[in-house]
């Protein structure tokens, strides 16, 4: 079964530390986690503490919170400890930490289950059960999904490129 600690590190080597680029539709970011979507993250008095901060500064009193928030509330949507296969997992999860249900959707079309975003028992099978060639699948509509949001939202083609780099740097 696939394992967290070993999924978080590409998360984390991509999120970085503190963003808050007027272009970035999660707005105050630490880590990946936007304050947008995650208000109550227990980091955010640590990070508000630092500032001002630069993009990218990593305020060693917000590390602690960062992967036990990632393992308590992201990994459980996936249900990453039921996927037999680590990239799979890996990919899912990076997708999720993204997009949310865009991700877990997306999972649930290749392999033919019910599409409701949330990952159950039936998901968690058919992912198991889908081969190796699932991993290739995820990549591939990851991309599309990536290219989709710059076709809907030109002003989000400044994120094109470090998005197709994160996605490839998935093996």
């Amino acid at each position: 079964m696939a394992r967290f600690d070993i999924a978080i590190v590409l998360v984390r080597y991509w999120e970085g530390g503190y963003s808050n680029r007027a272009d970035d539709k999660g707005g105050e970011t630490y880590a990946g986690i936007s304050r947008k979507h995650n208000p109550h993250w227990p980091g955010w008095a640590a990070v508000d503490a630092a500032k001002p901060l630069n993009r990218y500064a990593i305020v060693p009193a917000a590390e602690p919170h960062v992967n036990s928030y990632y393992e308590a509330h992201y990994w459980p949507k996936i249900k990453g400890d039921d996927i037999a296969d680590q990239r799979v997992a890996g990919f899912l999860f990076d997708w999720y930490v993204n997009s949310g249900a865009w991700a877990t959707r997306a999972v649930q079309r290749m392999v033919g289950v019910t599409v409701d975003g949330k990952i159950g028992p039936k998901t968690v099978a058919a992912i198991n059960a889908a081969g190796p060639g699932l991993f290739g699948r995820l990549q591939v509509a990851r991309v599309a999904f990536v290219h989709g949001i710059v076709r809907r939202d030109p002003k989000q083609r400044v994120n094109l490129a470090g998005w197709l780099r994160r996605i490839n740097s998935f093996q």
